[in-house]
């Protein structure tokens, strides 16, 4: 199994390399920031033209490109290591999402970016000139903030991102080129991306499947902030009151989140209760309800991305549709693919604010039945 995955390593001052990787692997993750690291072996190289093993977290971005060319991931390379004897050299990279993270604020009080509303991307835009990381952000005209009115005092630069990808109902997603393109939060389709499937002529090499109760109720708390003014909040409430997972089944689960909005939330609180309750929907997508989980190997395909929605055929013929959330690719040949999906709602019958669900999943309707025949039985 060919992984049709290659590494190259820039750095501004000695060139570019390409070396031979002996282990590692890529991993983009839904659920996390950054989005995507790399850790990669290497067999050390002291010829002419290898970058040396000292320079490599100084200027060296790593590069990772497919079979046919395309970018799969850029990022810098954050730590380098090598043991003896036993030891290869090894490399850890991340996204640029890394740069603004690592960029802090003091906690003095009254630090605010002097911009006028603009949209998220702008946003980004504006936060990284003013700490100096060069940054391509695509994916205008969506969401409102106000920077005026955000304190950064005590944070860090890429928090304070994370905070309005929050009251915004939106999501950040990472190219392969390194850009940002901000866009909807990723949601379970009606129509899967890609299949996988058990058997002679599927991909899926072994799987671990889990059920797991997870959030059902989630609230974001929005500080509506104005000059001269005490703040009001608007609390931005979802809740599955609908499926096994929901709260009057189970009882409530609860996420709670703060995020800080502007004057114009301020002069009209209830105008915007909408959007706050869409806020917490978008977040819930992440956090809800008791989801079937799956980590699945597979045989490699390096165009599998993130925030796909996946239909998986488990041994006996059971299928389910579920969200990717995480992706692992080997940097070697013979290596898994390595999934994480989730089904953030389990199928059930009655649930009606679940319209991508057409009938329960072929799991719990077995499960039912046997539970009926164990009642029975007794």
């Amino acid at each position: 199994m060919s992984t049709g995955l290659a590494l190259w390593l820039e750095h501004p001052g000695l060139g570019i390399a390409s070396p031979l990787p002996i282990g590692g692997d890529l991993v983009h993750d839904l659920t996390m920031y950054p989005r995507t690291g790399l850790t990669a072996v290497l067999r050390p190289d002291t010829s002419e033209g290898a970058i040396p093993l000292w320079a490599t977290p100084y200027g060296t971005r790593a590069h990772i490109t497919a079979a046919d060319g395309g970018n799969v991931f850029a990022g810098d390379v954050i730590t380098a290591g090598v043991s003896r004897p036993e030891g290869g050299w090894r490399l850890q990279a991340a996204d640029d999402i890394s740069r603004m993270r690592a960029a802090e604020f003091s906690p003095r009080p009254g630090q605010y970016l002097v911009n006028a509303p603009t949209d998220l991307a702008g946003y980004i835009r504006a936060l990284a000139a003013y700490v100096g990381v060069d940054l391509s952000v695509f994916g205008g005209g969506l969401g409102t903030v106000d920077p005026s009115r955000i304190d950064m005092a005590g944070y860090n630069a890429w928090a304070l991102v994370e905070e309005q990808i929050t009251a915004t109902g939106l999501d950040v997603a990472v190219g392969g080129d390194g850009s940002l393109t901000v866009q909807p939060a990723p949601v379970l389709q009606p129509e899967p991306d890609r299949t996988v499937t058990v058997g002679e002529r599927g991909t899926i090499v072994r799987y671990d499947l889990r059920m797991s109760r997870r959030y059902n109720r989630v609230v974001i708390t929005h500080v509506c902030q104005a000059d001269g003014q005490d703040d009001k909040h608007v609390d931005g409430v979802w809740e599955d009151r609908q499926t096994i997972a929901g709260v009057q089944s189970v009882g409530p689960r609860t996420y709670t989140s703060q995020v800080r909005v502007g004057a114009d939330w301020w002069n009209d609180p209830a105008a915007h209760q909408a959007q706050a309750d869409a806020n917490a929907a978008a977040l819930a997508v992440q956090v809800r309800g008791a989801a079937r989980e799956a980590v699945i190997g597979c045989v490699p395909d390096p165009s599998i991305r993130v925030g796909e929605t996946v239909q998986v055929t488990y041994l006996g013929g059971r299928t389910d549709r579920a969200l990717l959330t995480g992706v692992e690719w080997p940097l070697m040949p013979g290596g898994e693919m390595m999934l994480a999906v989730s089904s953030p709602d389990p199928g059930w019958s009655e649930a009606i604010d679940a319209p991508l669900i057409e009938r329960p999943s072929e799991t719990l309707k077995r499960s039912r039945l046997a539970r009926r025949r164990l009642a029975h039985a007794r």
